[in-house]
């Protein structure tokens, strides 16, 4: 990476929405999750290293039409694109593992600036509620 994105006062945890002491969602910057961590700003680390936080994924945010999935697809010409009814078939599928994981469609990720990583947050784990979400932080904080 050639530029590491600056380090701006609306990344800092304390300007972050706090559940519990916990930021959810947290505002980072764009490229938080592919810098060295011997690269950042002296102040990112100081305010997130061993600082657990929660960012969330909700299934019906990441679908995609297979109209969509073949316009993306287009740019690897050597790709091969399956059929709408595979393609289909084998979203349902996904949609299906994905809610009996996390029921009300949302997965909780709770992730650290720990070293675990070189170069990005390390996930503690991923769960299908908040309550699961904030037990890990306070499984791994103690």
């Amino acid at each position: 990476m050639d530029t590491i994105s600056p380090y701006l006062d609306e990344h800092r945890p304390q300007n972050q929405e706090l559940t519990d002491g916990v930021p959810i969602n947290p505002n980072l910057r764009p490229d938080f999750d592919v810098t060295p961590n011997d690269d950042r700003d002296p102040l990112e680390t100081e305010d997130w290293w061993g600082r657990p936080f929660i960012c969330t994924d909700n299934w019906d945010d990441n679908a995609e039409s297979w109209e969509a999935h073949v316009e993306r697809l287009k740019q690897y010409p050597d790709m091969k694109i399956r059929d709408k009814e595979t393609y289909e078939e084998e979203e349902l599928a996904s949609k299906k593992a994905w809610l009996e994981a996390y029921p009300t469609g949302v997965r909780y990720d709770v992730r650290c600036l720990d070293g675990g990583a070189w170069d990005r947050s390390t996930t503690w784990g991923m769960v299908g509620s908040l309550d699961e979400a904030m037990q890990i932080i306070k499984t791994r904080s103690s």
